[in-house]
């Protein structure tokens, strides 16, 4: 997980799995084009209107320093609807696994994602803070309709009302 403050021009914070195989050997490398190569067409400016418009986005990255053979990696980025500017990114793959990398073709984080999906009961997941950190597709058609943004980062009381959420 890397925090990136002023919508990814300066890291302000990264956990050791992404310090370790994504970026530690490049210690002047502060913002998340110093970090990572984005193929869609647009590069950063494109990503960075997506997730303007919906709050979040999920692709396939290429990290600069390419440490440990990793030649792409899937990735989730949101914005912090509680800071203005700061930019969330999470791996959605290559996890570490008693202190080694794990190459798959599929993360936890996805395979997670897969079941959740195929679950009809409506399923999401919160943070200590009450926020949705990760949904099923039936909860978010049930709260976020169609074209809604998705309600990662919000909390109960922005669908329902104070009392029916307690």
């Amino acid at each position: 997980m890397v925090v990136y403050a002023e919508t990814g021009e300066k890291m302000v914070q990264a956990n050791e799995h992404m310090h370790t195989h994504y970026f530690d050997a490049n210690a002047d490398a502060v913002t998340i084009q110093d970090h990572f190569r984005f193929r869609l067409e647009g590069g950063w400016s494109t990503i960075l209107q997506q997730l303007e418009s919906n709050g979040n986005w999920t692709g396939r990255v290429v990290p600069l320093l390419n440490q440990h053979g990793i030649s792409s990696v899937e990735v989730m980025m949101h914005l912090d609807p509680t800071v203005p500017g700061r930019l969330w990114l999470y791996t959605m793959e290559h996890p570490t696994v008693n202190g080694a990398l794990r190459f798959s073709s599929r993360s936890e984080m996805k395979i997670l994602q897969v079941l959740l999906d195929n679950t009809l009961e409506y399923v999401f997941l919160r943070d200590t803070n009450g926020r949705f950190i990760i949904t099923n597709s039936s909860f978010r058609s049930a709260v976020a309709g169609g074209g809604a943004p998705s309600p990662v980062g919000e909390t109960l009381s922005t669908f329902i009302s104070d009392e029916s959420a307690a």
